[in-house]
């Protein structure tokens, strides 16, 4: 990546939260000033990566540090969803940063730590074959299935599935959810608390899900709820919910730097300027002749989600 004035290289500093423009020495080491760093690992053997690395710290970039699987990228359309991935997951990244949340990898922190397994299943395109890999999270680590980055695929399953919403972000952003349940709802107080918003996470999982799979309304949306998979189990509503707080946060940050939208204090979370903001997004792609980018609506109920979301994360 280069600066099309400058064309110097560029490349994301995690310590300042911006995009440099560096110069190279003879030793092919990149400089800022009077810092000094190198490319992350995946940058230069498979070009996927525009974050940076300190001179004398790991090879690989913080978001890169988290991967424990990727796929076999000698393939070009393997290595194609896999950089679209990665490009999903640096963004989460960075939001977690962001929201002051700890990020450290498996690698380094076996107990606590976050991974992500990027795998392919022999189905391919399609359903029903003997090997399929399942996008979800279990004790820190993420697995994706590199098919959701297929657009074919993404959007096939989005129709088939009743979901007003689906992408690759939008399901890094559920299964943080998950993995981040376990760091911040840490408290029998914490849990209590929980459960008058959301209802009982002790409730049966498996068969929770079995039950709104079976439902013939598994698809309709409920008031109380910001998606209708929301409403399978509690642990999913705070997922789901989760993502949409991402979401918001991302959002309004992205519009405050472009100045379509006014700052307002990280202390507050304000529903108010979001359904604004969003009804002039669903008002420019409508004048585009595009569906609406947010096609949710939220209710007093779901209010109050992610008030107590935005309460754990500050």
């Amino acid at each position: 990546m280069e600066c099309l004035n400058c064309e110097r290289q560029l490349g994301f500093d995690i310590v300042t939260d911006k995009l440099l423009p560096l110069t190279t020495d003879e030793h092919g080491l990149l400089h800022h000033g009077d810092r000094v760093f190198r490319l992350c690992k995946n940058q230069v053997e498979f070009g996927v990566c525009n974050w940076l690395v300190e001179k004398n710290e790991d090879h690989y970039c913080m978001s890169c540090d988290l991967n424990e699987t990727i796929p076999d990228v000698g393939d070009p359309v393997r290595k194609q969803k896999w950089a679209k991935i990665e490009n999903a997951k640096r963004r989460l990244v960075y939001s977690l940063r962001q929201l002051l949340l700890p990020v450290v990898s498996r690698h380094k922190a076996p107990n606590e730590g976050l991974g992500f397994a990027f795998m392919e299943d022999s189905r391919g395109q399609s359903y029903g074959s003997d090997y399929s890999v399942m996008t979800g999270h279990h004790n820190g680590l993420i697995t994706v299935n590199i098919a959701e980055a297929d657009p074919l695929f993404l959007e096939r399953t989005r129709q088939e599935m009743g979901e007003p919403y689906r992408t690759l972000i939008g399901h890094l952003r559920h299964e943080s959810g998950h993995y981040f349940f376990n760091r911040l709802i840490d408290t029998e107080e914490k849990r209590e608390a929980f459960r008058a918003v959301f209802g009982d996470e002790r409730m049966d999982y498996q068969q929770a899900l079995s039950d709104h799979y079976a439902s013939p309304d598994k698809l309709l949306r409920k008031d109380g709820f910001i998606s209708a998979y929301a409403s399978s189990h509690p642990a999913e509503d705070w997922a789901e919910t989760w993502a949409h707080y991402l979401h918001m946060r991302d959002t309004m940050e992205t519009a405050v730097e472009f100045d379509v939208a006014e700052t307002y204090p990280p202390i507050v979370l304000d529903i108010d300027a979001w359904n604004r903001l969003t009804m002039v997004i669903n008002e420019l792609n409508r004048s585009l002749g595009l569906p609406d980018a947010y096609p949710f609506v939220i209710t007093p109920d779901v209010t109050a989600k992610l008030q107590f979301i935005h309460r754990m994360v500050s």
